[in-house]
């Protein structure tokens, strides 16, 4: 009951956030105070991010909600909620433009705050290995493998880690190991 009346609550503040944008341009720290507070409740609010990259559309100025997104999850105070919206921007960055070192820097944010998130690091080895930068990819997948507690994430971390490993030659000897590990 709590969590629905938390969505609910942030559902009425993104849509007090979008008459802010609408209406009242000038005073945009309404519009970011009010944005912010929903962020907290619901971090990576789809509706809030919908929000921000429809203003930005409407202004012409894409880096804008970019921007926007990343000082929200610095000025948001719960650690799971900067998580989330770190994630979300680098999922943003990555459907977006095709931003695959500005995702893997969202990415890495977020394992700074919160390193046992595995969903973080699966997405940020992913595009290490897609830019051939294995050796970081494989510094940040050993990290996340020592604090993961999960049988079968382990076990679906380790498969990926292998797959990965095994598609670049220099990191075969890699492959083995985590393939190993895995069994």
């Amino acid at each position: 009951a709590q969590e629905r009346d938390r969505r609910a609550a942030a559902r009425q503040l993104v849509t007090m956030a979008g008459l802010f944008a609408a209406y009242d341009e000038k005073d945009a720290s309404r519009f970011y105070d009010t944005l912010l507070h929903c962020m907290t409740l619901w971090p990576a609010m789809p509706q809030a991010i919908d929000l921000i990259d429809r203003i930005a559309i409407d202004r012409g100025t894409p880096a804008w909600a970019d921007a926007l997104v990343l000082r929200l999850s610095n000025d948001v105070g719960e650690k799971t909620a900067r998580v989330e919206i770190l994630k979300c921007l680098g999922h943003r960055r990555l459907a977006q433009g095709g931003d695959r070192e500005g995702a893997i820097g969202a990415f890495v944010e977020a394992l700074k705050v919160d390193p046992s998130r595995h969903d973080i690091a699966e997405a940020a080895v992913s595009q290490l290995f897609v830019l051939d930068r294995s050796d970081q990819a494989i510094e940040i997948a050993d990290t996340s493998l020592a604090l993961m507690k999960d049988r079968s994430i382990r076990l679906s971390f380790l498969l990926m880690l292998a797959r990965h490993c095994g598609d670049h030659s220099n990191t075969a000897a890699k492959a083995i190991a985590y393939f190993q590990e895995s069994i």
